[in-house]
């Protein structure tokens, strides 16, 4: 059997999901060694379906009209927070681009306060690099200008 792009997704998908290659195997009818390549080093979900199963496990417990309430909230706050994201991946982009063509030391600076807004509306206020072994050290850049 070929092996589709289509089809290699769906594999991704459903191995990212948390199914075993066993089952993947049967679900696809493929060999061992066909799903063991396409799935090999690719993370599973296990944290986003732990906290789907617990959010669907409240909501279980709620009686019809709150179930929709906190349904609908949720939702608009994910299409808010997808859209800050993006609009902040695109204002970053022109942010670049005005850093290329910098005259002066102001515009410089501009670049400098839009890069951390949008680093904060992507990583969020209380993102740490030291989380990730970075050290947190205080960085001074002079900047001279030739006369």
């Amino acid at each position: 059997m070929k092996i589709t792009p289509d089809l290699k997704a769906q594999i991704l998908a459903r191995h990212k999901a948390g199914d075993s290659q066993r089952k993947i195997q049967k679900t696809f009818n493929l060999s061992a060694g066909a799903v063991n390549k396409i799935t090999k080093g690719v993370e599973q979900n296990l944290s986003t379906i732990n906290k789907g199963t617990q959010y669907l496990a409240e909501l279980s417990e709620m009686n019809e009209y709150e179930r929709e309430a906190v349904a609908q909230v949720v939702s608009d706050n994910a299409r808010a927070l997808a859209f800050f994201k993006q609009t902040a991946v695109k204002n970053q982009i022109m942010a670049n681009r005005l850093l290329k063509e910098a005259r002066d030391l102001s515009d410089i600076e501009l670049h400098s306060r839009i890069t951390a807004r949008n680093k904060e509306t992507i990583l969020g206020k209380n993102y740490d690099l030291g989380e990730q072994g970075a050290t947190n050290a205080l960085t001074q850049i002079i900047i001279k200008r030739d006369a």
